[in-house]
């Protein structure tokens, strides 16, 4: 029997990190954050009716990272931006669910949102101190006041149904031992190198 498992956290805390160690494993990962920029361009109409001509490229292309400055500085703007893409990012997940053959694991920063828990079996939430998370995003280059905006208007989503939280805390090779322990306590290492 397939499984469907949701990999969450904030940003910074290490869920890319837990995604591309279940990747190293052979399992498909399916990310959120990936589909949703390739969807920009299907609402690009009403993207530039809410947020302005400002958020396209010289070639007149939605550019992300002039989006998220216009959003992440906002909370109304977000839940704006949400409403335009959300209800088909949704769709768009579980249908990709269902096409799977095979276990699934979902990285998604807002599963509630989305309403995703109802199609997990359970959910892996990685969690760091704020120090630690903010030390992460300015060594990928973040600005302070990106970071401030977007750790300002992330919430701690309580995670519905059975959920396994992994502090990352410590170095790669004890991150993975903790995702190594918590799949074969779901029986999905069988067959697996």
């Amino acid at each position: 029997m397939s499984k469907v498992v949701i990999i969450t956290g904030k940003a910074g805390t290490g869920k890319t990190t837990v995604a591309n160690i279940l990747r190293k494993y052979g399992f498909y990962v399916l990310d959120v954050d990936s589909l949703a920029h390739s969807l920009l361009q299907n609402f690009k109409d009403d993207i530039i009716r809410e947020f302005g001509n400002e958020v396209l490229s010289s070639d007149g292309i939605i550019d992300r990272k002039k989006l998220g400055e216009v959003v992440f500085k906002d909370p109304q703007k977000i839940s704006k931006l949400e409403r335009i893409l959300h209800p088909t990012l949704e769709k768009r997940v579980k249908e990709m669910v269902e096409d799977r053959e095979g276990d699934i694991f979902i990285d998604v920063a807002i599963p509630k949102k989305l309403s995703l828990y109802a199609i997990a079996d359970f959910t892996i939430v990685v969690t760091s101190p704020q120090e630690l998370v903010e030390e992460r995003l300015r060594k990928k280059g973040w600005p302070e006041e990106k970071i401030k905006a977007v750790i300002g208007w992330q919430r701690e989503e309580c995670p519905e149904g059975r959920y396994y939280l992994v502090p990352n805390i410590g170095t790669f090779e004890e991150l993975e031992r903790k995702i190594l322990s918590i799949l074969k306590m779901e029986g999905l290492l069988d067959g697996k190198d």
